[in-house]
């Protein structure tokens, strides 16, 4: 859950061990932070006027996550799976 300058996570699941860890959870909580971050943004900053848009703060997270996670990680190839969605 985001808030303009503060993002919650409940810490058993924010913090993992990659010795033990999978990689798909690796994956998965990295986009999980990132979608969170880009609401700090998008949703946050700049909001949408009427809930009709509201799709658009979570159309926006949703592609950040990739672009930011291959950001982060580029050889996770990321952005290689967005074109796979498209």
């Amino acid at each position: 859950m985001e808030n303009w300058g503060l993002s919650v996570f409940v810490e058993q699941k924010i913090l993992l061990d990659p010795e033990v860890s999978s990689f798909s959870y690796q994956m998965e909580l990295t986009m999980v932070v990132v979608h969170e971050i880009c609401h700090q943004w998008f949703g946050d900053l700049v909001t949408p006027v009427w809930w009709e848009d509201v799709w658009l703060k979570e159309g926006f997270a949703h592609f950040f996550e990739y672009v930011g996670t291959d950001f982060l990680f580029p050889k996770w190839n990321m952005v290689s799976q967005v074109t796979k969605l498209i």
